[in-house]
């Protein structure tokens, strides 16, 4: 499972449970909604659901995540 969010160094504004202001925010005729969470946020439902981190980067391209990463991609295994 991969799960990638964007602006993740940054807290998105929430106004009724959804970010604003980004254009991955849903739209009135998109079919479904972005949801953003911090890493670690993330990192919790993912073991609550029985998974483990394998690897976090930065982008799709695999390059490091770090304090100013402004999205996070990352992987999780089932043990």
């Amino acid at each position: 499972m991969t799960v990638r969010c964007t602006n993740s160094t940054a807290r998105p504004k929430v106004s009724s449970g959804r970010p604003s202001g980004s254009a991955r925010s849903a739209s009135a005729s998109s079919p479904f909604g972005v949801d953003c969470r911090w890493p670690e946020q993330i990192d919790t439902l993912a073991a609550e659901a029985g998974l483990r981190i394998e690897a976090r980067y930065a982008d799709p391209g695999r390059e490091p995540f770090g304090p100013s990463s402004k999205s996070h991609m990352s992987v999780y295994r089932k043990p």
